[in-house]
């Protein structure tokens, strides 16, 4: 993250001439947030900026996101631009329209997520919140009906609202990681501790508030302290996964 008069001192990070993705923050009255924003993507993010936005005179500040794991290649990086993209055009998610949810989809979400809580910590949340799926008039789950996700070391309750996939306060995580859990995951989680959404209770990590994720797999990540895709580990009573539920829907909306 830099002030644009700071550009010159960003080009010259090592981490310059990675693969990875930038956005340039503006004010902008007129826009929901305050803010206007770009997205874009590069196979060396800072050069691929100063070759095609830097001039634009709107924005006052720039992030870039780099994978420390190496995780954002350069497809996922437009990936997730075009992601991004399609969220300040439609104000939501292409989730819901998903049939079949693959691994990519999953690391999209998440990296989705993780660049929302960034840009939150620094007092702008720029990006649209993912909608809930719409009321259903099946035998079906409710949408915000909670999913459950339970194993060794920790219990925890999920609901899907307007601004995203709230873990319940009083949910307990897993206290330690595996060892092959991503940096980006053992970041988050160290972050939640930090400004204690998450606090130590000797055995496990307690939520102290409800905490909305960008994704059920970030949510599932950060309860379960290891790798997981969150569609098929959150479940509801009826024994139905989150993914289960979310086909049904996508099918019912089907002419």
């Amino acid at each position: 993250m830099a002030p644009r008069s700071a550009l010159g001192t960003l080009a010259q990070r090592p981490e310059r001439n990675r693969p990875g993705l930038y956005l340039l923050l503006g004010s902008d009255a007129a826009a929901p947030s305050g803010v206007r924003w770009l997205a874009g993507d590069s196979d060396s993010v800072v050069r691929g900026l100063l070759r095609r936005d830097a001039g634009k005179a709107f924005w006052h500040t720039a992030a870039i996101f780099v994978s420390v794991d190496r995780c954002l290649t350069v497809a996922r990086a437009r990936r997730v631009t075009t992601t991004l993209t399609a969220m300040a055009s439609v104000g939501r998610r292409a989730e819901r329209r998903r049939s079949r949810t693959s691994k990519d989809d999953t690391i999209i979400d998440d990296l989705v997520s993780q660049i929302r809580l960034v840009l939150g910590t620094i007092g702008g949340d720029v990006l649209p919140r993912p909608a809930a799926p719409e009321t259903q008039t099946s035998g079906l789950p409710a949408p915000r009906a909670p999913f459950t996700y339970r194993g060794e070391g920790f219990h925890a309750t999920m609901t899907v609202t307007p601004v995203g996939f709230s873990v319940a306060a009083g949910s307990r995580a897993r206290k330690h990681e595996i060892k092959t859990l991503p940096q980006r995951y053992r970041e988050l989680r160290r972050t939640l501790v930090e400004t204690r959404v998450l606090v130590d209770r000797g055995m496990s990590l307690e939520f102290t508030a409800d905490y909305a994720f960008g994704s059920p797999s970030v949510a599932a990540v950060v309860v379960s302290g290891q790798s997981t895709t969150g569609y098929s580990t959150w479940k509801h009573s009826s024994g139905a996964t989150y993914g289960d539920w979310l086909r049904r829907q996508i099918d019912r909306e089907r002419p």
